[in-house]
């Protein structure tokens, strides 16, 4: 599912208030045409209507493809020491999921593990990454969570 909401915004050039559209998550399995606002870095950016200025908003997003199995989160990088966003993550940083949840394994194995970056242009990076091995390699055989670099193996 993707998300968003509706808030009000100052522009920091010129002090105009306006509401904008924030994007919580994007879901591209779900909603396709988000993929391409994605990758334009269209969503969560603040279009001021009276100067023109273009200004991104700092707030968490995810990005999830559910059919390649691509999950990305970004925080904003002044949330790597709050407590609470810590608190959603185990030493090995998996994901700490509601007890009903953490019993559906392959949520278990997808969901619990997003990638975490603090900077969008590395999501956008990283997205693309992972989109190129998919194309390569397809999608991932045997439940391993491998590259499939077993495969290339000389045995």
């Amino acid at each position: 599912m993707s998300t968003s909401h509706q808030i009000e915004l100052e522009c920091p050039h010129c002090g105009h208030k306006q509401v904008a559209t924030l994007w919580g998550s994007i879901n591209v399995t779900v909603h396709p045409h988000l993929k391409e606002e994605f990758f334009k870095g269209r969503l969560n950016f603040f279009d001021c209507e009276e100067c023109k200025m273009q200004t991104p908003t700092i707030c968490g997003f995810m990005y999830n493809d559910m059919h390649k199995k691509i999950l990305v989160q970004y925080q904003p990088p002044q949330e790597m020491e709050d407590r609470e966003f810590l608190d959603l993550f185990t030493a090995n940083g998996t994901v700490v999921l509601p007890e009903e949840l953490a019993k559906i394994p392959e949520i278990q194995q997808y969901m619990s593990q997003p990638h975490v970056v603090f900077d969008m242009e590395e999501l956008r990076r990283y997205v693309r990454f992972r989109e190129l091995l998919y194309e390569r390699r397809g999608p991932e055989t045997g439940g391993s969570g491998g590259t499939g670099a077993e495969d290339e193996s000389p045995n």
